[in-house]
């Protein structure tokens, strides 16, 4: 863990959530999105299990209630759950590490129920691709994988 990356990503996360009002994914999301940022095909698998659980979201909130911390603990469930069931049954597809983190996909989810899919999504791109571009691109301390 970089504690440096780390801090400038949550002041990035709350500066934005203070300005506009909106969460770049929540947190934390934005500093794992930035470590994972030069592979796009991580970056676009946990972003389509977020869609995915979002789906899943919406139809479990159909038949039964769920709000609030309730909807956040089943949308963390279902990212673990989804993620061992495709690396269990299609290794094939993805490789072993195909989504960036297990909780992360449904923390995504979360907020695209909050504040909707485009916006959280654009925010967290920009957000992390901010920070990749400080810490990668720039070279002002890097990452280290």
């Amino acid at each position: 863990m970089q504690p440096d990356v780390l801090a400038i990503s949550l002041v990035f996360a709350v500066i934005i959530f203070f300005t506009t009002g909106l969460s770049p994914g929540g947190v934390i999301v934005p500093f794992y999105f930035a470590l994972y940022f030069n592979n796009t095909f991580v970056v676009a698998s946990t972003l389509v299990l977020a869609l995915i659980i979002f789906g899943l979201l919406l139809l479990a909130m159909r038949v039964f209630v769920f709000y609030g911390r309730q909807r956040f603990a089943l949308a963390l469930l279902l990212g673990v759950l989804l993620q061992w069931l495709i690396i269990t049954y299609l290794p094939f597809t993805f490789p072993p590490m195909g989504f960036i983190g297990y909780v992360i996909p449904g923390i995504i989810a979360n907020e695209f129920h909050r504040q909707g899919i485009v916006i959280t999504t654009l925010l967290l791109l920009i957000c992390s691709g901010l920070l990749y571009l400080l810490f990668g691109g720039l070279g002002l301390g890097g990452f280290r994988w």
